[in-house]
């Protein structure tokens, strides 16, 4: 949050170069902050996220190209600030840093599932940010 009332977060780009379209379902989250009383990670979550990968599409000269998408969302939802806030003495001093670790999950044409491989964000917590 930067201070304006809204929640922030942020994108997170996925590229298809199968054959197949994919629909994505939910980001798996995962919060770490070292030096936390609590066992890492601190926090899991999963955030809907809705949107579909057609497949990757190829030209008459054989040349493939994937699939692109960009979504926004959410990566810290209120819940867990208000978890966070609320544990504060089982968490360091601020300003201290934290570790959002996100997997993407979808699920394809054929019912097959795919897991995106792991996205890190640094996010440093300041004192006024709980």
């Amino acid at each position: 949050n930067n201070g304006d009332g809204d929640l922030d977060g942020g994108f997170l780009g996925v590229s298809n170069n199968m054959d197949q379209s994919v629909n994505l379902q939910s980001v798996s989250v995962e919060i770490y902050i070292p030096g936390a009383k609590l066992s890492n990670p601190v926090v899991t979550d999963s955030v809907p996220l809705s949107s579909s990968l057609p497949p990757a599409s190829v030209d008459d000269q054989g040349v493939r190209t994937p699939a692109v998408s960009f979504s926004q969302t959410v990566f810290v939802r209120p819940d867990v600030l208000a978890f966070l806030a609320a544990n504060q003495n089982l968490l360091p001093q601020p300003p201290f840093d934290m570790t959002v670790v996100m997997t993407i999950t979808g699920i394809s044409d054929t019912g097959d599932t795919f897991e995106t491989n792991e996205v890190s964000y640094p996010v440093g917590v300041l004192a006024p940010s709980l």
